[in-house]
């Protein structure tokens, strides 16, 4: 068997089967032109039949099944990403049907743009039943419904616009140990941030990877009906403005925001007007834009209290403790669980060192899996490490992403680095996490 893997597909799913079962039946109409290809998906947990699914599916394509436990889109992908052999990754969901070329699209940009590290196709809603036209083209139907499509030329994206999440392609060596942000994305409960695809993005564009839009590699989404009522409008409204609203905040601001009394009335009279018209205007589509705002104004703010939640029991924790010694003893933890949900691991880096306010030392080993941490120097035989004090480590644990914050503190030259004995080697990617 061949083991040259040139594109690996990765989808998750849980207690999807019927979607799934659709999905990987198109799936066998794919053409490749001869070249090796497998399809990863990752069984979040299922309790329906989406084994058997799987099974039957396994005797017609090229399937790799993985079984993650633990709930959540992003940790069920990341676990796929860990066994993807191929030279590209496409990112889909369970209820997408790919054109025929849909892969061939891919392979041929990658050989054409060998520069480029992103690529995205079009999505087009596939509607059980025939919406409203305001559904079909407006502001919904993209953040609602996935439709994302450009121009008919293959083009390069701006840095403010990133594929959608049913269809995108990455380069494996591009995402080296980057994994998506378990905070964002589908998990248990009805509420979450939404949005764990387009972080994932945004932080590979902040390194510079640069995106195209390949029209060719086009795939249609499933919209059922009960997608086209308001209840599931409106809890879609809440979760992507959660997710909008976290990823900003994380990219920009590194805390949430304290709103003042005034902006909170602010809010509220808006959100009453919005509420108002959603409930009396006279056009449907005009009442279904509305309550779209109207549950966006709910989720940003929701959101907003969640994260000031968050900071405020850390700063409490600051606050109890006496020294900088304490701080970093009671952070120790939460930042080794950080860096293990996260499966977050610096571009090289071997080791971090913790500095107190009186000389101790502790040594974070990320060659450990999971890290751990010791009282003690820096092994001599460091390839490459990272040096931050107690201030810099509280930056980095209240950011929510360590990689973003690493990056903002090697720039503001508050964390001190050590190339080590190989300092050649490391040069490129250094440069690389300097530009995170």
């Amino acid at each position: 068997m061949c083991e040259n893997i040139v594109v690996s597909v990765v989808l998750a799913s849980r207690n999807r089967s019927a979607e799934l079962e659709k999905t990987l039946t198109r799936f066998e109409a794919i053409e490749t032109d001869g070249f090796q290809w497998e399809v990863i998906v990752s069984d979040n947990g299922s309790t329906d039949d989406t084994a058997r699914v799987l099974q039957r599916a396994s005797e017609k394509l090229p399937l790799v099944v993985q079984y993650q436990e633990r709930p959540g889109k992003s940790a069920a992908v990341n676990l796929a990403l860990d066994v993807a052999r191929g030279d590209l990754v496409v990112f889909t969901d369970d209820d997408v049907g790919p054109c025929a070329g849909w892969l061939k699209a891919y392979v041929s940009a990658a050989k054409n743009r060998p520069d480029v590290e992103i690529f995205g196709g079009p999505t087009t809603p596939l509607f059980d039943v025939t919406p409203v036209p305001f559904l079909r083209a407006g502001m919904v139907s993209v953040a609602a419904y996935s439709a994302f499509e450009l121009l008919s030329e293959f083009q390069a994206l701006p840095y403010t616009i990133v594929p959608w999440g049913t269809n995108f392609c990455v380069r494996r060596n591009a995402i080296g140990n980057m994994r998506f942000s378990e905070r964002f994305g589908p998990r248990e409960g009805t509420s979450y941030p939404m949005g764990n695809e387009t972080q994932f993005l945004r932080r590979l564009r902040s390194r510079g990877r640069r995106a195209f839009y390949v029209p060719d590699a086009a795939v249609s989404h499933t919209v059922h009906e009960h997608q086209l009522k308001k209840p599931w409008l409106s809890l879609r409204a809440v979760r992507n403005a959660r997710g909008l609203l976290r990823s900003h905040i994380e990219e920009h601001f590194g805390k949430p925001m304290r709103l003042s009394g005034l902006t909170r009335l602010r809010l509220l009279a808006l959100r009453g007007a919005t509420k108002f018209l959603s409930l009396f205007s006279p056009s449907k589509a005009s009442r279904i834009e509305h309550n779209w705002t109207t549950n966006t104004l709910i989720g940003f703010v929701d959101e907003n209290r969640l994260m000031l939640q968050q900071f405020n029991v850390r700063q409490t924790q600051k606050r109890q403790c006496k020294s900088a010694a304490e701080i970093l003893d009671n952070y120790i933890p939460s930042l080794l669980e950080d860096l293990h949900d996260s499966r977050f691991r610096f571009p090289l880096v071997c080791y971090i060192k913790l500095v107190g306010d009186k000389g101790g030392e502790w040594v974070i080993n990320l060659r450990d899996c999971p890290s751990t941490c010791k009282r003690g120097t820096m092994p001599n035989d460091r390839d490459f490490s990272v040096e931050m004090d107690a201030t810099d480590l509280e930056t980095v644990l209240l950011s929510g992403d360590i990689e973003l914050a690493l990056g903002s503190l090697f720039r503001l030259g508050r964390v001190r680095y050590d190339m080590g004995p190989r300092f050649g080697d490391h040069l490129s990617m250094f440069c690389d996490l300097l530009s995170a």
